[in-house]
C-alpha cells in the first residue's frame, strides 16, 4: 500500500533533513534522512533510494515515497 499524505520538511546541512509526515489514521510521525541512515519516530523503517526516489518501508508496512529533491532542496 502506498500511501499519500501531508507532510512536513525542515532541511539541514549536507543534504539531510527530517520530514514529519501524518499517516491516513491521522498519526504525525519524522523520517530522518541522514547522510549515513535513515531512521523515523516510530518503529523501524527501510529506506531504499531508487534513482531520485526514496522508498520508506514502516515496519507496520505502510510505504512512502519520497522525492531526493525533497531532502536536497530543488
Amino acid at each position: 500500500m502506498r500511501l499519500r499524505c501531508p507532510a512536513g520538511i525542515l532541511r539541514t546541512e549536507n543534504s539531510q533533513a527530517s520530514i514529519v509526515i501524518q499517516s491516513q489514521l491521522g498519526q504525525q510521525f519524522t523520517v530522518n534522512f541522514m547522510t549515513d541512515y535513515v531512521n523515523a519516530t516510530v518503529g523501524e523503517v527501510k529506506a531504499k533510494l531508487n534513482g531520485d526516489l526514496w522508498t520508506v518501508t514502516r515496519d507496520n508496512g505502510e510505504v512512502y515515497e519520497v522525492p531526493l529533491s525533497a531532502i536536497e532542496g530543488g
